[in-house]
C-alpha cells in the first residue's frame, strides 16, 4: 500500500472516530436538553439567582459521576442492556425493580411533560388547538422511535447542534435586556425550590447504552462523550436561567417558550416555538427509544409490544391529565424530577459500586472513587429528594 493510501484510511479512519464521537456527544445533550430547559428560569426567579446558580452547580456535579458511573458500568458488562437490565445484573431482582419504577416514573413523567410542553409550542406555532397540536407531535415522534436507533442517531446530530445555535442566539437577545435590578440572592427557604426541575433538567442517563453503541469500536472515547454531552447542557442551563431571569426577573412565565417570545418580539415569535419543539423533539426520541428497549431487551417482549407500551402507556396519561386538568408542566418536571431523578441516580451509584467485584470485562476507563463518597452522594441524593417533596406538600 502507498504512503498517499496510508494516509487517506488514517483521515478517513479520524474522520470517523471523530463523527462517532460528535454523535455520542450529540445523542446524550440532546436526551438532557428537554423540557427542563424550559422550566429552569421559572424556579430560579422564585428562589433566586444564586439559590438557583448553587442548584445547578451541585446538582450538575452530581450528574457528572452518576453518568460517568454508568459509563463505566456499560463497559464493564458484556452484551446489550438498558438500565432496568444493569440493575438486573449488579443488584439482584430487588434493584431492578426498583430501577424499573424509577425508570417509569422519571421516563413516564418526561414524556408526558414533552407531549404537554410540545403541544403548547406546536399549537402557538400552527395556530391550532394544543390538544391536537399535541397529538401531532406525539404521532411524529413515536414514528420515529418505531423506527429504530438509526432514526435517533441522524436526529440528534441535527437537532442537538441547531437547538445550541437558537439558544446562544436566545441568551444574546435576553442579555440585551438584562437588567440588575431583577436579581435576588441566596435563599436558605427556597434552596431546595428549584432541585426537582434541575434533576428532571439533568436526567440524561438512559442514552449512556446507546452511546456506547454508537461509538462502536472507540468505546475508549466513552469518557470524553460523557464529560463533554453532560456539562454542555449544564454550562447552558446556568447561562440561559440568568439570561432570562435577568430580562424578566419574577414576571418570569412558567410555560419557558413564552419566556423567548416576550423576547425576541411578536414577529419572531416562531423561533421561541420552533426552539421549544426542536428542545423536547430530541429529548422525547431518546428517552422513548430507552424505554422501548426496557421493555425489549430487559423484560424480554417484543419489540412491537415494547414500542407500543413505551409511546403510548404515557400518551394515555398524557389524555387523563390534560382532560382532568390533574397538573401543569412545572408540576409534572418538579415530581418526576424529583422522585425518578434521586431513585435512578441512587441506584446507578449503587450498582456501579458493585459492578467492580463483578465487571465481566475490563472497562476502558475507572472512575476509582472510594466506596464512601458514593454512599455520601446517595445520601444527599436522598436528603435533597425528601426535602423537595416536603415542600411540595
Amino acid at each position: 500500500m502507498s504512503k498517499e493510501m496510508f494516509k487517506r484510511t488514517d483521515a478517513n479512519g479520524c474522520l470517523m472516530s471523530k463523527k462517532r464521537l460528535f454523535e455520542a456527544v450529540a445523542t446524550l445533550t440532546g436526551c438532557t436538553m428537554g423540557a427542563g430547559i424550559l422550566g429552569i428560569p421559572y424556579v430560579v426567579a422564585r428562589a433566586g439567582v444564586v439559590t438557583g446558580l448553587v442548584n445547578i452547580a451541585l446538582v450538575g456535579l452530581m450528574f457528572v459521576i452518576i453518568n460517568l458511573s454508568l459509563g463505566e458500568v456499560t463497559l464493564r458488562t458484556k452484551g446489550r442492556h438498558q438500565l432496568t437490565g444493569y440493575a438486573g445484573k449488579y443488584l439482584g431482582k430487588l434493584g431492578k425493580y426498583l430501577m424499573f419504577i424509577a425508570v417509569i416514573i422519571g421516563d413516564f413523567g418526561a414524556i408526558i411533560a414533552y407531549i404537554l410542553g410540545g403541544g403548547i409550542a406546536l399549537g402557538a406555532l400552527l395556530g391550532t388547538s394544543e390538544m391536537l397540536a399535541s397529538v401531532i407531535f406525539f404521532a411524529v415522534i413515536a414514528f420515529l422511535i418505531y423506527i429504530g436507533i438509526k432514526a435517533i442517531e441522524d436526529s440528534e446530530a441535527i437537532f442537538s447542534p441547531i437547538l445550541l445555535g437558537v439558544l446562544v442566539f436566545f441568551i444574546v437577545m435576553a442579555f440585551l435586556k438584562f437588567s440588575p435590578s431583577n436579581f435576588s440572592g441566596f435563599s436558605t427557604n427556597n434552596f431546595f425550590l428549584p432541585f426537582g426541575v434541575i434533576m428532571f433538567a439533568m436526567i440524561g442517563s438512559a442514552a449512556i447504552p446507546e452511546m456506547r453503541e454508537e461509538l462502536g469500536r472507540e468505546k475508549k472515547k466513552l469518557k470524553k462523550a460523557i464529560l463533554i454531552g453532560t456539562l454542555i447542557p449544564l454550562v447552558f442551563y446556568a447561562i440561559f436561567a440568568v439570561a432570562i431571569v435577568g430580562a424578566h426577573g419574577l414576571s418570569t412565565n412558567p410555560i419557558g417558550s413564552m419566556n423567548l417570545v416576550s423576547i425576541i418580539g411578536p414577529k419572531l415569535s416562531f423561533l421561541g416555538e420552533l426552539f421549544a419543539v426542536f428542545s423536547m423533539t430530541t429529548s422525547f426520541l431518546a428517552i422513548g427509544l430507552a424505554l422501548k428497549e426496557i421493555f425489549w431487551f430487559d423484560l424480554g417482549m417484543r419489540k412491537n409490544t415494547s414500542w407500543l407500551i413505551a409511546c403510548g402507556a404515557p400518551f394515555l396519561i398524557f389524555l387523563l391529565v390534560k382532560i382532568f386538568k390533574l397538573a401543569n408542566f412545572i408540576n409534572i418536571l418538579d415530581i418526576s424530577g424529583t422522585v425518578g431523578g434521586v431513585m435512578v441516580g441512587s441506584i446507578i451509584l449503587l450498582m456501579a459500586l458493585k459492578s467492580r467485584k463483578l465487571s465481566e470485562r475490563k472497562p476502558e476507563y475507572e472512575l476509582r472513587i472510594k466506596p464512601f463518597i458514593i454512599y455520601g452522594l446517595v445520601g444527599l441524593l436522598i436528603l435533597g429528594g425528601i426535602a423537595k417533596l416536603f415542600l411540595m406538600i
